[in-house]
């Protein structure tokens, strides 16, 4: 194997190993417009909302991108009545990329934030429902909403396995039409 396509292979390997999402139910104290885009169906993520990392072949970790997604889901329950916002924040800082011309990678890392943003959709309506069944304690919203994060997580992770990290060109675009038509169906809600 050549020196150039032994570094192909370790890129793509990077592609691999290197998409990964981070969830919190919590949104940032302070949201700084310079470190967080909210998300929103009209702006996609560009390479230049992440940081360029040049990538070091001596301490090569396998990773050429890291998209950082948190879910923030803040309220209060004032007289039995539930009261949240969640929202879905990539954030700068903890994002970055080795490779800013792969687009194929740019859309992979985009679907990550899409996907933060169905899950964000579900807290909402199972916020939606609770209230409706008369469910008061905070408790029983804190747990929800932590349970439907762990259940993002596993999500991501199954949509980063089954497309081998956007490598599989197949899977990658029927999860593609699968995200897509989900987000489709929240914008037209």
């Amino acid at each position: 194997m050549g020196l150039a396509r032994f570094i192909k292979t370790l890129l793509l390997l990077g592609v691999f190993f290197g998409a990964f999402t981070e969830l919190n139910a919590q949104e940032p104290a302070e949201v700084d417009s310079a470190d967080y885009l909210e998300w929103n169906a009209l702006n996609r993520l560009s390479w230049e909302d992440y940081r360029y990392r040049p990538l070091n072949r001596q301490r090569f970790d396998g990773a050429i991108a890291i998209t950082n997604v948190k879910i923030s889901a803040r309220g209060s329950i004032k007289k039995g009545v539930p009261n949240f916002k969640v929202k879905v924040f990539f954030v700068k800082p903890d994002s970055w990329t080795s490779d800013s011309t792969d687009m194929n990678l740019l859309n992979h890392e985009q679907l990550h934030f899409d996907i933060g943003e169905i899950y964000a959709q579900k807290i909402r309506e199972k916020i939606v429902e609770m209230k409706e069944d008369g469910v008061t304690s905070p408790e029983k919203y804190r747990a929800t909403i932590r349970n439907l994060i762990t259940v993002f997580k596993a999500y991501s992770g199954q949509y980063d396995r089954e497309t081998s990290f956007g490598m599989t060109i197949i899977k990658q675009r029927e999860w593609e039409q699968r995200i897509n038509k989900r987000i489709d169906e929240i914008l037209s809600n």
